[in-house]
């Protein structure tokens, strides 16, 4: 387990790696957010968030992915557990090929889903003359 302890630093050196620990305005923002639906969840499921089990982030960022947000988001929210951890001095569950695993499947089936569905619903309007231009060029839709 790693010390953040900044006891032993000069102050010059000290400060940059507080900065670099905190990150920017708008990144502080959006750890707060993203910290604030993690202890929900947490809260809700009756599970600690700090330090949090592998199964519990794997079951957070599922429930993400299932309830339609994009990938890179459920990155960010990944990547803001892994500060928590860092912070606090902890080991993190984030870095465990299972949540790994989890999130490269969420990239793999949950986007296509996505993507699928709504190549549906915009092509809908468009189905006569996709289907009498596109062949003609040797373009079919993924989806068919």
């Amino acid at each position: 387990m790693r010390n953040h302890s900044l006891v032993e630093l000069p102050f010059s050196v000290s400060s940059h790696v507080e900065a670099g620990l905190q990150g920017a305005l708008n990144t502080k923002r959006c750890y707060t957010a993203d910290l604030r639906s993690f202890h929900d969840y947490c809260k809700h499921y009756h599970v600690t968030h700090l330090p949090a089990e592998v199964t519990t982030v794997a079951g957070y960022v599922s429930q993400m992915s299932d309830r339609g947000m994009k990938l890179a988001s459920i990155r960010r929210h990944v990547a803001t557990i892994a500060k928590l951890h860092q912070l606090a001095g902890k080991l993190s569950p984030t870095g465990h090929e299972a949540l790994q695993v989890v999130l490269d499947g969420i990239a793999r089936s949950g986007n296509s889903r996505r993507q699928l569905l709504l190549w549906r619903s915009l092509s809908r309007p468009f189905e006569p003359w996709i289907s009498r231009r596109l062949p003609a060029y040797g373009i079919w839709p993924s989806c068919c």
